[in-house]
């Protein structure tokens, strides 16, 4: 699963950052196909030359959780939801809104 941003480009770093350096380049294009994702849904990648990526928009706006749980848990439900839909067995799942944000502790 990439906890990707919303337009699901390959802006960034952390993981979302890692998965777009190491896929192919494809990937992108796959993702602009998509049309972006809004908070708390999730959207597959598939036909590539790497395995299915589920991506999912964690719930954080310019460095501040937004609606605190109810989206985070929606992340992982409809990333769990569509890989059962799509015959997907085994996920795995990054630890979302662990990471700390740049200024975010800063006031």
């Amino acid at each position: 699963m990439n906890a990707a941003n919303s337009s699901l480009s390959d802006e960034g770093g952390g993981l979302n950052g890692t998965i777009h350096r190491a896929a192919e380049p494809e990937l992108l294009a796959e993702c602009r196909r998509l049309k972006g994702c809004n908070i708390g849904q999730a959207k597959l990648t598939k036909e590539l030359p790497a395995r299915d990526i589920i991506h999912t928009v964690e719930p954080v706006s310019r460095g501040h959780v937004n609606s605190g749980t109810e989206l985070l848990e929606l992340c992982y439900q409809r990333s769990i939801e569509l890989a059962a839909a799509n015959g997907i067995t085994t996920l795995a799942f990054p630890s979302m809104l662990t990471a700390i944000r740049s200024n975010s502790w800063r006031r």
